[in-house]
This record gives C-alpha cells, structure tokens and sequence, in this order.
C-alpha cells in the first residue's frame, strides 16, 4: 500500500515563474510514489505565484505553502529545510519539472543498495517537447560509491554535478545543515558535500528523470556577475569540511582541480569585457596557480588543459586564443 511508503519532502524554491510553476507543481504531484510532501517556498514572488501556490495548497493536502520576504534561493530553501517532515528530501527548482518515477527509483535505488543519497540523471531540455518522452531504459548504468568518491564526482563535475535537484537524501543527513545564503554561486555544492559527509554511501544510476529546462535569459547564462566570484570561496569552504573530517590530504588533487576549473570559468566569462578582464583576471588568475600541478593536471578534462595551457603564460595569450578558436568556430560554420 502506498501508506506504507515512506514521506518524501520536496522542497521548491519559488520566486518570478509564474509561466512554469504549474506545470512543476503537476510534475511532482503526479509522482507514482504518492506520500509525497510538497513544501513551496514562496520568496516574496512579484507575480502570482504566491496565488499559485495557495491555489494547489487548497486542492491538494499534500501542498504546504511557505510565504517569506525575498531573500534568495538558498534563504527559500533553508526555510523549506524546517518545514521538512519527510523521512527523505528532495528538491526541485519551479522551472524544472521531473519524470513521474523519478522519486520512486531514486527511493528504490538507495534502498537496494543501501545507500544514504541517490542521483540520477539530469536532462537538459529546452522545450516541453523534449521531456514529454519517457527516460530510455535501456543500457542503465549503476555505480555505488563512498562518500569521498561521490564528492570527488561533483567537484569535478564528471558522471553528475552538485545540483540538489537530481538527488534524494536521507533527512537526517540534512535537517541540520543550511545552504549558505552569502554564496550565490555553487551553493548547492557546498550543501551537498556537507551532507555527503555525514554519509556512508551514495548510489547513483543513469536514467534522466529530472528535466533541467534551459532558457534564454536564466541565470546560468549570463556571460559575468560579481555574484559569480563566491565560487571560489566554495571551492575553499569545502577544503575547509575536508579538512575537519580528516580527508583534505586525500582529496587534494581533486580539491586542487576544482580551484583551477573554477577560476577557469570565471576567467571565460570575462572573454568578452575587456575592462573586466583589467579588474578582475590577474585575480582569477592568482587563485588558480598554486593548486596547477602535476597531480592536478590529470584530473582536468581536455578543454579545461587547453585553457590552462596558454593562460600559464600569459592572461593576455589566454584571451588572444579564446579570440582565435571563437573566429575559427565561425568560419566553420
């Protein structure tokens, strides 16, 4: 019987989507794993999402509506961590919307494995379209992992990354820890390896069941923000969690990495701002050194060495081949 599932906490952040908060809210409501708790966050949202969201409250006893001033994603998700009353947590961003098993397989996954978190693939779409299809089922890969296994995966961004919102953790790896609300950029990682720490085991399989919508204009398109720069400071909050637990040495190269890819992209998005490039490259720049090493190096994917290599020599010889290989691209075009 389905009373006998466990309760699911979902946890949606709502601020300025109003166009797609219904459509999120059905996905989650559909679920095939139905003792879900549904915990809408409402950030102060200057639309009508706030109308939203007590509308399907009514409908549906699953829904609890939190209404708060506007503070962030990170604020709208700590409130919705203490409204948590599910034995696991998941998280779903308003503009997103899921596949109606998703939470029953990571629930199954992580049981069979006995595991504390789980992950499954995200889907990156940009149309409605593109989600409607049922994930494939076929050629499924499984992977069980320690907690520094699955850590070293998100830092790196390798099979998955750190979003929270592929993922279902057990609730009391989470119900005492907050996000970061002075980090606007890879907070999400920062928690998630927070909690990964207090875990034995983590699993994760290979079928796209979160839909991931990219729109012109989102957030993680914009080319430069200041906010941006707080990545680096998770890069550096991590090794900090390493170092409390004992494994900062054994995941250095790894931490290292992540520091040089970091500041790497941060580096990227200034291609295009010269006067940006002024202020803040040599920074970059000056973060990511000491952490370009041997061991360091292998960890980089192909495209981040082809980055590291100019920009070892000069920042100006970095940019000048950013410029060369984007008119190269266009002539091939």
């Amino acid at each position: 019987m389905e009373s006998l599932k466990p309760l699911i906490s979902v946890i949606v952040p709502v601020y300025g989507v109003e166009k797609y908060l219904g459509t999120c809210i059905e996905s989650i409501l559909a679920q095939t794993h139905e003792n879900i708790e549904l915990i809408l966050v409402d950030d102060g949202s200057p639309d009508d999402c706030e109308k939203i969201c007590d509308a399907y409250a009514e409908k549906d006893a699953r829904v609890k509506v939190i209404h708060k001033e506007n503070g962030g994603v990170s604020s709208a998700r700590n409130a919705g961590l203490a409204a948590v009353s599910g034995e696991y947590v998941g998280f779903v961003d308003s503009d997103d919307t899921i596949s109606p098993t998703m939470y029953e397989e990571l629930y199954t996954e992580l049981v069979n494995t006995n595991s504390d978190v789980s992950v499954c693939k995200l889907r990156r779409v940009r149309t409605k379209k593109q989600c409607i299809a049922p994930p494939s089922s076929d050629n499924i890969v499984r992977v069980e992992y320690t907690r520094e296994e699955i850590i070293a995966e998100m830092i790196m961004v390798r099979t998955f990354s750190g979003s929270l919102c592929n993922k279902l953790f057990k609730a009391e790896l989470v119900k005492d820890i907050r996000l970061d609300e002075k980090i606007y950029a890879a907070e999400d990682l920062l928690f998630a390896v927070e909690a990964i720490l207090k875990a034995k085991k983590a699993c994760y399989f290979s079928r796209e069941l979160y839909n991931y919508f990219t729109r012109d204009g989102s957030a993680t398109q914009i080319s430069f923000s200041e906010k941006h720069i707080t990545s680096h400071d998770v890069c550096l909050k991590i090794i900090e969690l390493l170092e409390k637990e004992g494994i900062a040495d054994k995941m250095k190269k790894y931490t290292d990495a992540s520091i040089v890819v970091c500041n790497v992209i941060l580096l990227r998005r200034l291609s295009g701002d010269k006067a940006l490039q002024k202020k803040y490259a040599s920074t970059f720049k000056k973060n990511l050194m000491p952490h370009l090493n041997r061991q360091s190096f292998k960890e980089l994917t192909r495209s981040i060495k082809t980055n590291v290599i100019p920009l070892a020599i000069s920042t100006h010889l970095y940019y000048f081949s950013l410029n060369v290989l984007k008119k190269l691209k266009s002539l091939i075009k």
